[in-house]
């Protein structure tokens, strides 16, 4: 659910006031996204229109398309919503807005490449991998997730204990070959792995999510 607190003015304002320069590029179309981000930043005692805080705004980018060959690149009437005629040509302007192009194009109007930028994406494929891939940009990937999986990880730090401590008995159980050659019966495990098992059930549980931990290794 989004909310519309003052954190996000105060850290783009903070971005542009250390000598950054912030861009937005979004799959969304201009409507969906003047209304979003005008619900974002309309604030009382605020007058300041959210694209004022971006110096390059992008919608219908297509990404992961946008990574790659891209699409036209078109400047945006913001007075109907709609798409001026044209490939759009020149500098990309503060408080203007910006329909699709390539990460190639954009590179060469802003006249930022690879390191120089960071981009912050919240889809490990379609923002981070691409991104990182065919331009070599800085990423940050937001992962809204991580609260929760942190707080139970918290409050589930006994049964993980237990688990490594279950887990490191079967090892030595098997630690070396030669030790297991030498056996003449192999040592009765079924009763550990159940209890390795109902440890991990357990953990499990406590997750929102039925499936677990979305950042268990091997998801």
């Amino acid at each position: 659910m989004l909310s519309n607190n003052q954190n996000c003015q105060v850290f783009l304002d903070y971005l542009h006031h250390s000598g950054s320069k912030v861009f937005l590029v979004t799959n969304s179309d201009y409507s969906y996204t003047e209304r979003l981000l005008t619900y974002m930043f309309d604030l009382p005692g605020q007058s300041k229109p959210w694209k004022s805080y971006f110096d390059y705004a992008i919608v219908d980018a297509r990404k992961p398309l946008f990574f790659q060959e891209g699409s036209m690149l078109r400047e945006i009437n913001e007075e109907t919503g709609s798409l001026k005629i044209g490939i759009f040509t020149g500098n990309l302007q503060k408080g203007k807005v910006y329909s699709g192009g390539s990460s190639n194009v954009f590179c060469s109007l802003t006249g930022a490449h690879g390191k120089e930028i960071l981009y912050v994406g919240d889809h490990i494929f379609g923002d981070i991998i691409k991104s990182k891939k065919e331009q070599a940009w800085r990423t940050f990937l937001v992962i809204p997730e991580l609260t929760k999986e942190v707080a139970v990880w918290e409050s589930t730090s006994s049964l993980y204990t237990k688990l490594q401590n279950l887990e490191f008995i079967l090892a030595e159980m098997f630690r070396t070959t030669e030790k297991m050659q030498m056996m003449t019966k192999l040592p009765e495990i079924s009763a550990l792995r159940k209890e390795i098992k109902e440890t991990a059930r357990a953990m499990e549980q406590n997750y929102p999510s039925k499936l677990g931990s979305l950042l268990r290794s091997g998801n």
